[in-house]
């Protein structure tokens, strides 16, 4: 089994790497600043279920637990975590750890059929942040893929008739950024579809702020072409969220009185990213 990683043929990381994962791999081949990351493709997966022999456990609990997919979720979770990973396994994924220079990782799920024009699963496959040792990355992996059957996702997939056994799954892991500020960078308008438009949403503090809806965050509409801002909503930004380095994981924390309401991202910064933007 071989992981992907940006040195691997596309054919085989479109195949393999899920939406997030080939969008990495996209990314990092065009020359983009992107933190360092391998994934897991979807053989892993299904090593690991057939090492457990639990394949057929995991479709039969759906099957029975189609009006109730909370209780397949929970059953289907306790399922996993509680297989061990096997010896190969864990040495691929310590091998590439360590040839990537990896320290404190983010290990994210990576649906293959998520982002597609379609279906996008956005916010339904789960991402384990701050993970520093072996034990917990292991886990986390194991987490990924127990996400795949969540609730949510389950749901997601019976409503939009896709398959809900043998699902295929991805697992990403990649280098945490000790971020100052983060946001989402849109290269065009998801809301008037508008692709003159640069839309950027940005916090302090990591990401997780404003993605999992946490925290209100400013937003910047920039023009593709001339560089200048459109027009921007600043808010007040009372809390941010960051690593906690006593417990490990997140928490949240004060904004500076002199931050609150100002602009998370400075002119220079915004520019910068414009740059981004328009190479991707």
């Amino acid at each position: 089994m071989l992981p992907v990683t940006k040195d691997s043929l596309q054919i085989f990381a479109k195949a393999e790497a899920g939406g997030k994962g080939f969008n990495l791999y996209l990314l990092s081949n065009q020359g983009c600043r992107v933190p360092a990351w391998f994934a897991l493709g979807p053989t892993f997966f299904q090593a690991f279920k057939n090492e457990n022999k639990i394949n057929d456990e995991i479709n039969n609990l759906i099957e029975l637990c189609k009006q109730d997919f909370k209780r397949a979720s929970s059953a289907i979770e306790r399922l996993i975590i509680t297989k061990p990973l096997s010896v190969d396994i864990r040495q691929v994924v310590l091998e590439n750890y360590k040839s990537h220079n990896l320290s404190t990782v983010a290990v994210r799920s990576s649906a293959l059929d998520e982002d597609s024009a379609a279906h996008s699963f956005a916010g339904q496959l789960s991402s384990f942040l701050y993970i520093k040792d072996e034990e917990q990355l292991f886990l986390a992996i194991k987490r990924c893929w127990a996400s795949a059957y969540s609730e949510r996702c389950l749901f997601y997939r019976h409503k939009n008739h896709l398959p809900l056994t043998n699902i295929q799954v991805a697992v990403v892991i990649q280098q945490m950024i000790a971020a100052e500020k983060a946001g989402v960078l849109f290269t065009g308008d998801p809301t008037t579809q508008d692709g003159s438009t640069i839309v950027i949403n940005s916090v302090y503090g990591v990401g997780e702020g404003l993605v999992s809806g946490q925290l209100d965050a400013d937003a910047f509409f920039i023009d593709k072409i001339t560089s200048k801002i459109k027009s921007q909503s600043i808010v007040e930004k009372g809390q941010m969220v960051v690593c906690d380095l006593d417990l490990g994981g997140l928490k949240s924390v004060p904004v500076t009185a002199d931050k609150m309401a100002i602009p998370s991202l400075s002119s220079t910064e915004l520019q910068r990213l414009v740059i981004v933007a328009n190479d991707i």
